[in-house]
């Protein structure tokens, strides 16, 4: 088998893998009380259910052989020589409910790091004060790029290409992921089963932080960007300036 990746985890880990014995194509060996799970492609919902594993570290494999931990370009030897066997023979239909004991999936973790591939920024996030003085003064054509959430406070969340020509932190936002501009997930899943791990409702964006900190804005939360979404919007000088 022609593998393209492949999962390193606890030989304590073994019960969890019964949610994935059945996906295909998937081969596992144990290597010094630890196991090592390898396979090809697979689709998005079969690839959740093996990023759930508890303390799983995946590797891509090179067309070398070479294995390089997930997001990283630098190479980590190979896989270990090991007798490998199909996932759905080395662990059994059902297991012994004490095998559960104290077993718990926790789910992957999300974290962003620097991303070499480049992307045009379509959302920012920059002041209210900003935003509302431009979109006043804005034509109505250049208004209607864009839509914007505002976050209660100073901050204003605007969608939309090209973007405002105002000091702000630009994102990249693919569905309803929106990620500061230079970042990447890792683990690198498509961005809409991320929104699907994150339960996003159509039209809500998940913003994330370098940091891997993210909070929800809902779809109900944007308007069109216009004079008077923004005056509805809560800012009173906006409103005069407006009616000048």
């Amino acid at each position: 088998m022609k593998a393209t990746w492949a999962l390193r985890i606890d030989r304590a880990a073994l019960p969890a893998l019964g949610a994935c014995r059945l996906v295909p194509g998937v081969e596992v060996a144990e290597v010094e009380g630890g196991l090592w799970l390898r396979g090809v492609d697979l689709p998005d919902a079969d690839r959740l259910k093996f990023l759930a594993l508890p303390d799983a570290v995946r590797f891509d494999i090179g067309p070398d052989g070479a294995l390089r931990p997930e997001g990283n370009l630098l190479s980590a030897g190979t896989l270990p020589a090991a007798k490998w066997i199909a996932l759905r023979d080395a662990v059994p239909v059902e297991l012994p409910v004490s095998a559960f004991s104290g077993t718990r999936l926790r789910p992957a973790t999300l974290r962003c790091e620097r991303s070499d591939v480049e992307a045009t920024p379509n959302a920012a996030l920059l002041s209210w004060a900003d935003w509302s003085r431009y979109a006043v003064a804005a034509p109505r054509v250049r208004l209607e790029r864009w839509r914007f959430a505002r976050d209660g406070g100073d901050r204003v969340l605007v969608c939309g290409t090209p973007l405002p020509p105002l000091p702000s932190a630009p994102y990249v936002e693919q569905d309803g992921i929106a990620l500061p501009a230079g970042w990447r997930l890792i683990p690198r899943l498509p961005s809409a089963a991320v929104a699907r791990l994150l339960d996003l409702a159509p039209g809500d964006v998940a913003l994330f932080a370098p940091d891997g900190a993210w909070e929800r804005l809902r779809g109900e939360d944007f308007a069109a960007a216009s004079r008077a979404a923004i005056r509805l919007s809560g800012d009173p000088a906006v409103g005069r300036e407006e009616g000048r």
